[in-house]
């Protein structure tokens, strides 16, 4: 003998599964994010030095694209958020510890720094350490 359902118990029970539904997608979407806010907190700041003379002929002189490349080799997420190119060739951006053990074995990756910050250890204005000279007159340049 099998159990036969109305159409409107039918119905009844779809209608009570939707709020149930949308809270599980809601859950899953969550879990994503904290994540997602996880690994970006697990990631620090870099500062990767490139031999230029070891990009390949393919980027031509774009070494900003051969930056961009090397670096989305190991991290689909990361960006490239600063580029220097006067002192150093490179660029600084945020990755794992294990993202940026794999950059650093990349050819013509010089070496991979994490940032450092350093701390103000003074409360004295820089006239206390002397590198600008006194702007009051002083009294052998005055006209008499």
């Amino acid at each position: 003998m099998k159990l036969r359902l109305a159409k409107s118990e039918k119905m009844k029970i779809h209608i009570c599964m939707l709020p149930l539904t949308f809270m599980l997608l809601a859950l899953s979407h969550i879990s994503c994010v904290v994540a997602e806010e996880r690994e970006q907190q697990m990631k620090k700041t870099y500062i990767i030095r490139m031999d230029k003379s070891r990009m390949p002929a393919s980027f031509g002189d774009d070494h900003f694209q051969w930056y961009g490349s090397s670096l989305k080799s190991v991290s689909k997420s990361a960006d490239v958020l600063y580029t220097y190119r006067i002192i150093i060739h490179g660029f600084s951006t945020r990755l794992t510890a294990e993202e940026a053990e794999l950059l650093e074995k990349q050819s013509g990756i010089v070496s991979v720094l994490p940032e450092l910050r350093y701390e103000l250890h003074t409360t004295r204005t820089p006239e206390f350490l002397g590198p600008f000279p006194e702007t009051r007159p002083s009294s052998r340049h005055q006209i008499k």
